[in-house]
């Protein structure tokens, strides 16, 4: 049984770091694709939106490496849901927002079941953060 919470803490890690690394990357080398999704209240506080869809994606790679290595991984999981119940809270659940839910429960899931044994924080820091 222990193996098995092991594993399952590292596949959501694993899924939801791989979620983030690469849409953060995306938004990086590819920020004309993500301006319409800019929320409309956000658009007009914006001095330029390429540079804040780069710093965007540069925060949420950093997150998905964070999750996937097992980095301060609550901080991290907390940090994900929030990301993700901001897209939530501006665009509500719809076609496409509707897997964000998902992947909200399993960011709040990380955060409970916390690193496991296949991460950084437990092997080096022996920390359950």
């Amino acid at each position: 049984m222990m193996l098995e919470k092991k594993h399952s803490s590292f596949v959501l890690r694993l899924g939801l770091g791989l979620v983030f690394l690469l849409l953060g990357i995306n938004k990086m080398i590819k920020p004309e694709v993500w301006v319409g999704w800019i929320p409309l209240p956000l658009k007009p506080l914006l001095a330029d939106a390429n540079q804040f869809l780069f710093f965007n994606g540069l925060t949420e790679a950093i997150l998905g490496l964070m999750l996937i290595l097992g980095i301060y991984t609550k901080l991290a999981s907390m940090v994900s849901a929030a990301f993700l119940f901001t897209i939530l809270l501006f665009f509500g659940a719809d076609d496409i927002t509707s897997r964000d839910i998902g992947l909200l429960a399993m960011a709040i899931t990380i955060m409970l079941l916390g690193p496991g044994e296949l991460s950084v924080d437990e092997k080096y820091f022996k920390r359950r953060v």
